[in-house]
């Protein structure tokens, strides 16, 4: 059966299960080489929420001006 909701524009991450902080380093490293902007962190142990929760955190690349 074909997906009906494909989209040309938006597309889902990929679950990644974060092992230690060598493998978080070189999955969000490998997110910048490939154009990303960074990732998005979940607690696991915190139960799922729509929207914006204290369970997630952002991790990206911050720019200061020169």
């Amino acid at each position: 059966m074909e997906n009906q909701n494909k989209s040309s524009v938006i597309e889902l991450a990929q679950k990644e299960v974060c092992v230690d902080e060598n493998h978080l380093n070189k999955y969000f490293q490998n997110i910048i080489d490939q154009g990303g902007e960074g990732i998005i962190l979940r607690d696991p142990s915190a139960p799922f929420q729509a929207g914006s929760t204290r369970g997630y955190l952002k991790h990206k690349v911050t720019f200061s001006p020169s």
